[in-house]
């Protein structure tokens, strides 16, 4: 398989033990958020530690756990556990590494297991892992986590970047790609680089396979354009359109999550109000240019109101 947003190396062959190289050479690109990316992972590459992964839907964040996993020795067994199955045979093997798939999709029944079974497990024996899609400070508000698995995993995570962060990684993504079976041989085009790097992949990296492989396998010519990747994108597109999501849904799941079976929650207003406000106020000072005044008169708020609740939220002007 050819690492999602990598080198079409794999790690069947002896990995290349500095650390620079082995993640230059097996996570592709120069882009500010790539090189931050590769220096958080260097933290992670031999630590015992719980790792975990998290960022948007098809950014490659199972492959991140893969290429963590694999710099000490790329043959090592390791499992990965899907929400669903039964926890009681999956971590009883004796697997050197295990892998959990999107975490805050288990219950917090389950996760409440795979907690107790971390502060059990054999260290610097296991390597665990987990993927999500919650955002940092979703895990630090235990949002569809269990407090105590949060803490296992709070001090190290690392955040992969969306498509759109690293668009001018495209070209080397190309022209790496360019030299695998995917492409079928095929290269693209100066005009189809720039298309890729002119659209905003909300199926991230994954979207964009998918559009270039679709591309070498319906195209008879040698070299792809722009043309020829417009439209298989029309033809992969519905594959990565979100579903609706009112908000009325996701405030129902919380709340299940959080009250479910009798669960004595706390405040569950307010923290449902203060998961609710963050994002609202955080996208209103981004279409305002960070204009307090004018987000304010949008919020209906005064401008100290809003100066209060951006410190009480953590919401930081200079990193939106």
């Amino acid at each position: 398989m050819t690492p999602p947003g990598a080198s079409p190396a794999g790690f069947k062959a002896a990995p290349l033990k500095d650390r620079a190289t082995y993640l230059a050479h097996h996570w592709v690109g120069a882009s500010e958020p790539t090189e931050f990316l590769r220096a958080s992972l260097e933290r992670h590459l031999d630590a015992p530690d719980p790792v975990l992964i998290h960022g948007e839907c098809g950014v490659g964040r199972t492959f991140v756990a893969r290429l963590l996993h694999a710099f000490m020795d790329p043959v090592k067994s390791w499992r990965i556990i899907s929400p669903g199955e039964d926890l009681s045979r999956c971590l009883n093997g004796r697997d050197q590494g295990v892998l959990f798939r999107e975490i805050e999709a288990f219950s917090l029944d389950e996760q409440d297991a795979i907690a107790h079974w971390l502060e059990n497990r054999p260290q610097n024996k296991v390597r665990v892992f987990a993927t999500s899609g919650l955002t940092s400070h979703q895990v630090r508000q235990h949002v569809f986590i269990h407090e105590k698995l949060a803490a296992h995993f709070l001090p190290e995570m690392v955040e992969v970047p969306p498509l759109r962060a690293r668009l001018e990684d495209i070209p080397a993504l190309c022209q790496a790609w360019e030299k695998t079976e995917m492409l079928s041989g095929r290269r693209l085009s100066s005009d189809a680089i720039a298309w890729c790097q002119a659209r905003h992949w909300p199926g991230n990296i994954r979207h964009l396979r998918h559009v270039l492989g679709r591309a070498a396998r319906v195209s008879k010519e040698r070299i792809l354009t722009r043309e020829a990747l417009a439209e298989s994108d029309d033809a992969c597109s519905a594959a990565y359109a979100r579903p609706a999501q009112t908000i009325e849904d996701l405030v129902k799941r919380y709340v299940d999550m959080l009250v479910g079976d009798g669960r004595d929650a706390g405040d569950v207003h307010t923290r449902i109000i203060a998961e609710v406000e963050r994002p609202m106020i955080r996208r209103i000072l981004e279409v305002t240019g960070k204009n307090q005044l004018r987000a304010a008169q949008l919020l209906g708020l005064n401008r100290n109101t809003l100066r209060k609740k951006l410190k009480t939220l953590d919401i930081m002007l200079d990193q939106l």
